[in-house]
């Protein structure tokens, strides 16, 4: 009868064999990292998109109720934003506002009407802060700590969102240029292309201002360092009238 004779891994096999799992293992664990950062990125760029939206409904929301049933001839509104041809100070993208509320002391600015997610009347839970006229602080909530029997609300995300005007009329930077806009001849309304405009035809600072929105975050980290993304998009005066706004400018 024919004795079997077994075989055992030697102390080689068994170095390869390690090796070989802990390469691949290695390879796996490497991308976690950048799936989490990958996924963190995603959850910031939607949170920015949200925020973008938001703040740029409440702003069109709040320049329509100032400019509301009387500016047919776009005087008021082209006053809003411009000083002669040149943005008012404080709509110049060079004017840098680096500040937050300083909650701690109970110095709060003025809210741009929302309600606290909470339900409550103080203004420190407030979802958009209005910091000045072209600035607001914007947070996001996350739920409430039932940890705190005060029930205040939890931030998740935090920005500062700044507008300025676009006063980039450059045929490449005005993206505009392939709009078509109202203009009043021999009495009636016709609508012209950007690129067929004159001096005669309309003032397009009575009609519409295109904007700028910049949202630089973390809030609570220096201006230099944050993260910004910038969205662009207009106010367009709803009241604006060419044929009035045409006999007030030749009169």
């Amino acid at each position: 009868m024919k004795k079997l004779t077994g075989h055992y891994f030697n102390m080689v096999e068994i170095v390869l064999a390690i090796t070989v799992i802990a390469v691949g293992l290695t390879s796996v664990l490497v991308l976690f990292p950048v799936g989490l950062n990958a996924h963190r990125e995603a959850v910031t760029e939607n949170n920015i998109a949200d925020l973008a939206e938001y703040v740029i409904t409440l702003i069109k929301a709040d320049i329509a109720l100032d400019n509301s049933n009387r500016d047919a001839d776009g005087d008021y509104f082209r006053n809003l934003f411009y000083n002669n041809n040149s943005p008012q100070n404080k709509y110049k993208r060079d004017n840098i506002y680096d500040g937050i509320p300083d909650t701690a002391s109970g110095t709060v600015p003025d809210m741009l009407n929302v309600r606290a997610p909470s339900g409550s009347s103080d203004k420190d839970y407030a979802s958009v802060l209005k910091l000045q006229d072209n600035v607001y602080w914007v947070r996001q909530f996350g739920g409430v700590n039932t940890d705190d029997t005060s029930n205040v609300p939890y931030v998740t995300f935090s920005a500062v969102a700044r507008i300025y005007v676009d006063d980039d009329n450059s045929a490449s930077g005005n993206y505009l240029k392939d709009e078509f806009f109202p203009v009043e001849k021999n009495g009636r309304v016709i609508y012209k292309k950007y690129s067929d405009l004159s001096g005669s035809d309309v003032d397009l600072k009575r009609f519409v201002v295109p904007m700028v929105l910049e949202l630089s975050y973390p809030a609570d980290a220096a201006y230099d360092v944050r993260k910004k993304s910038y969205f662009r998009f207009e106010i367009i005066n709803d009241n604006y009238d060419p044929q009035v706004d045409n006999n007030n400018r030749s009169n």
